[in-house]
């Protein structure tokens, strides 16, 4: 993120917003405001626009809508019984990302990764269960740090293996990837697969490499497994078998 371009947006969209009433802008005029300006700048990627509608929804003192859910009846919840030093990835990539942006809202991060995982069945549920579901968001409404967020916090509930769907193009699959290396595995992943030596720390691990956890990863940011026996060979957990694998 450039600081100096998410500012300048956030001011511009302060200054086209003077012709409203504090009251009169709601949720839906702030989303157009913003996306007026993200097409002016191009979507300029520089600009981290979830940061933008977070200070304008501040200083605006407009609430996030809540989200729609619909779930079945009875739905036994479980995340909120655990003490808060469980979370022990969740907790380095929250204290990661107050570091790289000290504005994030990570008490919204606490409270929406804890929504959903609660909506999750208990690993430690024993016998056969089958959960399922699906979320949706907005395009540039913070989704890569809440399923980052999200998969920090299923490794540190005892779930085992995490596949993120990164999209049928490789570039992507391959930025998405790199998020991950930041956001989870805290080094880069070419290194962990294709055994290039000491792995070089990233991300979370940058921040706190004496971490004791660590996540085995099937892909990396130039390699894409196809899942043949003979590339699945090339795979040796980093952290013996009982490490989580990641496999985007």
């Amino acid at each position: 993120m450039n600081q100096n371009l998410s500012q300048a947006a956030l001011s511009l969209i302060l200054f086209s917003l003077e012709n409203y009433d504090k009251d009169e802008v709601t949720n839906e005029v702030l989303k157009s405001v913003i996306a007026e300006e993200q097409n002016r700048l191009g979507n300029n990627p520089a600009v981290d626009w979830n940061w933008v509608e977070s200070n304008l929804r501040q200083y605006l003192s407009i609430s996030e809508p809540e989200p729609i859910i619909i779930e079945n009846e009875g739905l036994e919840k479980w995340v909120r019984d655990r003490p808060m030093d469980a979370w022990k990835f969740y907790g380095r990539y929250r204290g990661w990302l107050q570091r790289v942006d000290p504005r994030y809202p990570v008490q919204q991060l606490d409270r929406k990764t804890d929504d959903i995982l609660d909506r999750c069945a208990d690993p430690r549920k024993e016998g056969r269960w089958d959960r399922r579901g699906l979320v949706v968001g907005h395009v540039q409404s913070g989704k890569t740090r809440n399923y980052t967020g999200l998969i920090n916090k299923a490794i540190d509930s005892g779930y085992r293996m995490v596949i993120v769907m990164a999209g049928v193009h490789n570039i992507l699959r391959a930025q998405t990837q790199s998020r991950i290396d930041h956001g989870v595995v805290g080094m880069q992943s070419a290194d962990l697969v294709q055994r290039l030596g000491q792995p070089a720390y990233v991300g979370v691990g940058a921040m706190d490499p004496s971490f004791s956890g660590a996540v085995n990863c099937l892909t990396s940011t130039p390699y894409r497994p196809d899942g043949s026996s003979s590339q699945r060979g090339r795979f040796q957990p980093v952290d013996g078998p009982t490490a989580p694998s990641q496999y985007p």
